[in-house]
């Protein structure tokens, strides 16, 4: 279909794609889209690379000829305790570098410290998407990645070896349970929804 809404990822790590396409997917039924009305293409999800991928994207768009392919673009960098403004303010100044036209097509989701800490920031949808029986426990924040990827796989039943093997599977089923009451995941709603229906409707129209 050539008329769908194309949207690149450019993600660190198979956590960030799972749990992110499972939200636009989400978000995208919400307000109206059926299936197949969007695609998902995924340039890079492993590594950590995501900003490396990214700027060279932005890069290779901005040479003399070159077209953006993209409708949507999501950037996800963990904050990884830099915090969400400073890592921000980051991937919006290599846009800004490169004079990207359209900035409004840009989502950055920056969980901080960890994408972990995202998939249990609501206990009570972890627990109805995994049916553990177990409440994740969050600290107040923080900075070890090995530390909410334990407190994940303890609330996890049975218990997963890693992240992958159980979270993966049922990021869709969360994703569906999760609420969305703090920022910064209030802001990545919105931006999504947005940046969903501005698409939409300038494809429209």
């Amino acid at each position: 279909m050539a008329d769908r809404i194309r949207i690149g990822y450019f993600l660190e790590d198979r956590g960030h794609e799972t749990f992110l396409k499972a939200l636009v997917n989400r978000l995208a039924v919400e307000k109206g889209l059926k299936t197949g009305e969007w695609a998902n293409d995924v340039r890079s999800a492993s590594g950590g690379k995501s900003i490396e991928a990214y700027r060279g994207f932005l890069k290779d768009i901005t040479r003399p000829r070159a077209t953006n392919p993209f409708n949507i673009l999501i950037v996800a960098s963990d904050g990884n305790c830099k915090g969400y403004q400073e890592k921000r303010n980051q991937l919006l100044k290599f846009a800004e570098k490169v004079k990207l036209s359209r900035t409004d097509t840009l989502v950055l989701a920056i969980p901080d410290p960890h994408i972990e800490r995202w998939y249990m920031s609501d206990p009570q949808a972890f627990n109805r998407a995994f049916g553990s029986g177990v409440l994740p426990v969050l600290p107040a924040y923080k900075c070890e990645k090995s530390h909410y990827k334990k407190i994940m796989q303890d609330a996890i039943a049975p218990p997963m070896s890693g992240l992958c093997s159980a979270a993966m599977n049922t990021a869709r089923e969360l994703c569906k349970k999760w609420i969305y009451t703090k920022q910064p995941k209030q802001t990545l709603r919105l931006n999504i929804l947005s940046t969903i229906l501005a698409t939409r409707s300038s494809r429209s129209g």
